[in-house]
């Protein structure tokens, strides 16, 4: 049985290369991540408001993101983004 980790949706993080460290170490085997999208989802109406303070107030904008997850795909072995990470868990 494969172990995983799911980071769904994926909030700001102060050190990546840290915390990349951090993840090998727990010797999880397959990671998945996506985007936090205030807008959508089933709680969207109960927390749009807030989560855009949120977004906001730690300048989490969709090009830190991707800047995140280009780290990831560099050090994390079976990393799965998005709807599709999830496929054959």
């Amino acid at each position: 049985i494969q172990s995983c980790i799911t980071m769904t949706p994926l909030l700001p993080i102060e050190n990546p290369e840290t915390f990349v460290e951090s993840l090998l170490e727990t010797g999880i085997e397959k990671y998945i991540v996506q985007p936090f999208h205030a807008d959508k989802g089933k709680f969207a109406a109960g927390t749009r408001n807030e989560a855009r303070a949120i977004l906001e107030k730690y300048n989490w904008t969709n090009a830190e993101y991707e800047r995140i997850l280009s780290i990831f795909k560099k050090h994390l072995p079976n990393l799965g983004v998005g709807k599709q990470g999830f496929a054959s868990i």
